[in-house]
């Protein structure tokens, strides 16, 4: 239980601060369940007893013969609600089809071999709704797009970048949250496990960023809300080629590939030409 003790101390500190709404990053306790009473019980007696406080969280959770990597937010009184990732990563999460063909379900090439979720999730806490997608998640357009649309004031990325050892990989997965901010006009918290975590406005701006600079030279900080800063709220930019997947990917640099190899091609002179020319000289 070191981890989980670790976790509920620095919680507590936030709690102390007058937190409503603490986020803890995916796989923040690998070795419980949250689906446990256990777990829960043992939160609820550390932490949670006479107060008012969410925690959101990344957990596994378990539904009749599946297995999901998850999002849980829970209180004193148990889990409210769950979003099951719907986009696990290709062989490290899932190994492709599945969910199709049941018999893949028992091979296991990297950490795990999650179900996908289907329904996008709206969690709300003090009047406040927001989104909360895992890792991967963050890096696509389109998921995002529609929890917005679904009413999301704010989104909340839950990350493990425990894959990226070296630069710059955490920084490129990182900069993705800043994209999916500004197309959406909304803010961003991203809590990242061994990564980086990041408070993003709805323009793009990193909080820490902006106060650090604030700090040196004077300048406004960088506040975070739901609106847009004079911007109509409801207003998200729309991307033309939005999500538009591996196959489609495949099937647009095949055509081009072959346009570009016919385009390339000469035409050489005949056989029978240059045979003529030849006996002319002679």
């Amino acid at each position: 239980m070191n981890i989980a003790n670790t976790l509920l101390e620095k919680t507590r500190h936030c709690i102390n601060e007058g937190s409503k709404l603490i986020i803890w990053p995916e796989a923040a306790l690998p070795f419980h369940s949250l689906q446990n009473k256990n777990t829960l019980n043992y939160i609820n007696n550390k932490l949670l007893n006479n107060t008012d406080i969410s925690i959101l969280s990344g957990d596994i959770t378990f539904e009749d013969d599946k297995t999901y990597n998850s999002v849980v937010l829970f209180n004193k009184d148990g889990v409210s609600k769950v979003y099951k990732k719907q986009l696990p990563v290709p062989l490290a999460e899932q190994v492709p089809l599945s969910d199709v063909f049941p018999k893949l379900k028992k091979i296991n090439i990297g950490v795990a071999n999650y179900s996908s979720g289907t329904e996008d999730i709206i969690f709300e806490v003090n009047n406040q709704k927001f989104s909360s997608l895992i890792c991967y998640e963050s890096t696509f357009p389109g998921i995002n797009r529609r929890h917005v649309k679904k009413g999301a004031d704010f989104i909340t990325f839950l990350v493990n970048d425990a894959w990226y050892t070296t630069w710059p990989e955490p920084e490129q997965h990182a900069k993705q949250s800043i994209f999916r901010a500004i197309e959406n006009r909304r803010s961003v918290l991203r809590c990242a496990n061994t990564g980086i975590s990041m408070v993003i406005d709805e323009l793009g701006i990193n909080a820490a960023a902006a106060a650090k600079k604030a700090a040196v030279d004077g300048s406004p900080g960088t506040v975070i809300s739901n609106g847009c800063k004079g911007l109509d709220k409801e207003f998200i930019l729309i991307i033309p080629f939005d999500d538009i997947g591996a196959p489609n990917s495949f099937i647009i640099i095949s055509v081009w590939s072959l346009v570009f190899i016919f385009s390339s091609i000469t035409v050489s002179p005949s056989a029978p030409k240059a045979a003529k020319i030849t006996q002319d000289l002679t």
